[in-house]
């Protein structure tokens, strides 16, 4: 676990959401969440994607779990390492993740909500060298 965290702490945030999106989309088309259709295309100026279909305008967490939370693409991925464990500590969320004392609570409940979802999310993070452009 040490090592993924130092791996993420490496990266940029540019190339955490590669891998993020590498995983949620594995490596294929890009999926609109409101309509479904393929082939949306990246905003760079807004880091996110907007639909060729209905110009709907999303991330790469839009979607799950993580969408409500005013993360980084590199805590995200924190986020589920931590998934891993049986309830972590708001103490280990906030030294992990780096959040307040506050949002340490409510993430906590996110990352079982990640846990229960696994099947949506690109478990186990495993980084792979092709996601990085």
């Amino acid at each position: 676990m040490k090592a993924l965290l130092r791996e993420i702490d490496s990266m940029s945030e540019r190339e955490a959401e590669d891998v993020l999106a590498y995983h949620r989309w594995n490596d294929g088309p890009t999926i609109c969440p409101k309509c479904g259709a393929t082939g949306a295309y990246r905003v760079e100026t807004r880091r996110k994607y907007e639909c060729n279909e209905c110009r709907h305008q999303f991330t790469v967490t839009s979607g799950t779990p993580l969408a409500s939370h005013k993360l980084t693409f590199k805590q995200c991925l924190k986020v589920i390492i931590l998934a891993d464990e049986i309830e972590p500590s708001d103490k280990r969320i906030m030294e992990i993740v780096g959040v307040t004392p506050a949002a340490a609570p409510r993430l906590a409940r996110t990352i079982a909500r990640v846990r229960e979802n696994s099947d949506m999310f690109w478990w186990k993070p495993d980084f792979p060298k092709a996601a990085r452009k």
